[in-house]
């Protein structure tokens, strides 16, 4: 590479602005191309006014290639994502080949803020600690996006009524429930009512599920936990808490052996497991 004036080709055929000394004698500042093979122990051969500077510069330039330092996390249903690091190169998509989740290509992807965010979209998924990668040019992150991505556990931040009568429809609001389409099973997404709770999903929609949270059996305490679990990836932190309806209502559910005094002493209910919903006052009306 020239000194001297004029503008040089560094690479192939693309054209680099003229290297400038900007500090006397000591310090050249230039542009480099973006590497194509080895990044480590590159050659600088430096020529001024016909004098080389021979073999003094081989070896001694290294590309840094891309690192990631963090991963925003997305809800189970998928999403933007940012991924945060350095070296990322110039604004855009051109020089950015790659990004991905593990094995899930990560689309949409472009580096967003010059050398330090790149944003695209994943899809739908659960898990945490998982690995995130990317390809700029022919460098990678080098292992630093390992463990470093984790979808946003599912999480309740409301029930709507708090004091619904056992038995009965509650809204549950919060976040990170995967996709509204299609309607998914009971398998998939379920709302666990923590202790004698069992749960019957009836419609799943953006951000809120209509279930029907139903005691089983015997008592219980006047408020009962409720906690998500979405396709095995279960609600981080304390479960949501959910206030029964006052007034002594109770339900039974299945066969329940004669003379129970949920049922006042009557025989069990027959056929398949079914529900039986009673109010205290209809026990007692009965005995």
């Amino acid at each position: 590479m020239a000194a001297d004036g004029g503008r040089r080709s560094l690479l192939n055929t693309y054209v680099y602005p003229t290297p400038q000394v900007t500090i006397a004698d000591t310090q050249i500042v230039f542009e480099v191309p973006a590497p194509v093979s080895s990044s480590i122990g590159l050659n600088v051969d430096l020529t001024i006014r016909g004098v080389s500077a021979g073999t003094t510069g081989h070896g001694l330039l290294n590309f840094v290639g891309p690192r990631i330092e963090s991963v925003s996390s997305p809800p189970t249903s998928g999403g933007l994502i940012t991924i945060k690091g350095r070296n990322f190169g110039p604004a855009g998509s051109a020089s950015l080949n790659q990004a991905r989740i593990d094995s899930l290509l990560c689309s949409g992807h472009t580096v967003s803020v010059a050398g330090s965010e790149i944003t695209c979209t994943v899809g739908p998924g659960t898990g945490k600690n998982l690995n995130a990668f990317i390809r700029i040019n022919t460098e990678t992150d080098a292992g630093t996006g390992t463990g470093k991505f984790s979808y946003a556990p599912p999480s309740v931040s409301q029930i709507v009524p708090m004091n619904q009568l056992p038995g009965e429809n509650i809204t549950i609001k919060g976040n990170s429930w995967r996709a509204a389409e299609p309607p998914v099973s009971e398998a998939s997404i379920i709302a666990l009512c923590v202790g004698v709770f069992v749960v019957f999903v009836f419609a799943i929609f953006w951000k809120r599920i209509m279930v029907t949270c139903v005691k089983v059996c015997c008592g219980g305490a006047p408020e009962e936990d409720i906690r998500m679990d979405v396709v095995g990836y279960q609600q981080a932190g304390a479960p949501y808490n959910y206030n029964q309806a006052a007034g002594g209502y109770y339900q039974t559910s299945g066969r329940v052996a004669p003379g129970h005094p949920l049922l006042g002493g009557a025989p069990a209910p027959a056929g398949p497991e079914q529900l039986r919903l009673e109010s205290a006052e209809a026990v007692a009306a009965r005995k």
